[in-house]
């Protein structure tokens, strides 16, 4: 019985730290991703943004937001109203 329940307490610490640092990075990694190439219009509307830089500064800023990264690291890019480039999405 002992053999039995300290393989399933063994199976379930594996499987919650697959979870943990694999699983639950990959999906924040995905949205932070999506939402860093959209933003939304006060009108409800969505414009792609076609500026690099500030598509990789917004990935950035959600993934320190969701804890994926260090947030003592700072960016060198500061994003300004004349770098903002969007168009309408597709």
């Amino acid at each position: 019985m002992n053999k039995n329940l300290l393989a399933i307490l063994i199976f379930l610490i594996i499987v919650g730290a697959f979870c943990w640092y694999v699983y639950r990075p990959s999906q924040i990694s995905e949205s932070c991703e999506k939402s860093a190439e959209v933003v939304v219009m006060s009108d409800g509307s969505t414009q792609q943004i076609t500026n690099s830089n500030l598509v990789n500064f917004r990935y950035q800023e959600c993934l320190r937001q969701n804890g994926i990264i260090n947030t003592n690291v700072t960016s060198n890019y500061t994003p300004s109203q004349d770098t903002i480039t969007i168009q309408p999405a597709p």
